[in-house]
């Protein structure tokens, strides 16, 4: 019995202590804090470092300490037609790609702050997919039509997705 106890004395002496996970802090933002809203939709980080939260009430930037919000004001000329983002995605060029409540898509850029809108002209768009090229893919609602952007024009199959206004 001396021995066992020994033994489990010098084993607890000699190894090294064994640990877990690393612990990790775990630190939660509100409304206090800055956030437009407690439902985040969606969330992605740009080339910038900066993360980005779609919520029903606006997108936000965060930069690590503050959030910077983004939203329809009363009388603003942006393109965004409400403040319900459901969904973001970025592209290989730092723009944001949003979508609405009712499946309006947008386009954000940080650079100057400004929403660009995608009107549909058959059925609203369901998803959004970027890719690496600087492509980015829209598919429609009805699962058949699907849209092609690049930074400089678009391609439609075959259906026909019009921009508001100047595309690039």
């Amino acid at each position: 019995m001396k021995l066992y106890l020994s033994i489990l004395i010098l084993t607890f002496w000699f190894c090294p202590p064994v640990f877990g996970q690393p612990q990790h802090v775990i630190t939660r933002y509100s409304i206090e804090d800055g956030l437009p809203q407690q439902t985040i939709t969606g969330i992605t980080k740009d080339r910038n470092g900066y993360m980005w939260f779609t919520t029903w009430n606006g997108i936000c930037r965060f930069d690590g300490h503050s959030f910077v919000t983004y939203r329809v004001l009363p009388g603003d000329s942006n393109d965004l037609a409400t403040n319900r983002i459901d969904d973001i995605k970025i592209d290989a060029h730092n723009q944001l790609w949003l979508l609405d409540d009712e499946n309006s898509l947008y386009r954000f850029s940080p650079e100057n702050s400004k929403f660009d809108h995608f009107a549909s002209q058959t059925a609203p768009v369901q998803n959004i997919f970027t890719l690496s090229d600087g492509d980015t893919w829209v598919f429609q609602t009805d699962g058949r039509r699907h849209c092609r952007i690049n930074h400089f024009a678009v391609t439609v199959t075959p259906a026909t997705l019009i921009k508001d206004q100047n595309f690039f």
